[in-house]
């Protein structure tokens, strides 16, 4: 009987913190979901890979998602000199986006590099991104 009761308690306990928890609006789970199903496959360029000078930079990533995008922007920070470039800015409706890009470097001083990639997940400026980092050699 006494483990009918504690059994009854837990029940009772789980049904109250269920019933009480807070519940996403429906748009906020859609932006949860649209964000969570961003997929990206970068290949280019290797995280922390040294760029000789005048070497092209290929920026080669795909990126997915079963919801679609409403576009993307890949752009080239340059973090030492607070720099940036926009390699490429498309406004396209797909679920599937191939980036093949490329950039010369032509920095003058020994630069840490980041390339950003970003989508739009819908058309109130929701976002997903992947960003790598490498080393650009000056001349």
């Amino acid at each position: 009987m006494k483990k009918g009761h504690i059994l009854l308690g837990v029940l009772l306990v789980a049904a109250i913190v269920i019933g009480c928890e807070k519940k996403e609006s429906e748009e906020e789970a859609h932006q949860h979901d649209e964000a969570g199903k961003t997929m990206f496959n970068h290949s280019l360029p290797v995280s922390m890979d040294s760029i000789a000078y005048s070497d092209t930079v290929f920026f080669s990533t795909i990126m997915h998602s079963e919801n679609g995008f409403h576009g993307y922007e890949v752009t080239l920070q340059n973090v030492t000199t607070s720099e940036e470039t926009t390699i490429a800015n498309e406004h396209a409706h797909a679920e599937m986006f191939t980036i093949n890009e490329f950039w010369v470097n032509n920095v003058n001083v020994n630069s840490h590099m980041r390339a950003n990639f970003v989508v739009a997940i819908n058309h109130d400026g929701d976002t997903a991104s992947y960003a790598i980092d490498f080393v650009c050699l000056a001349q």
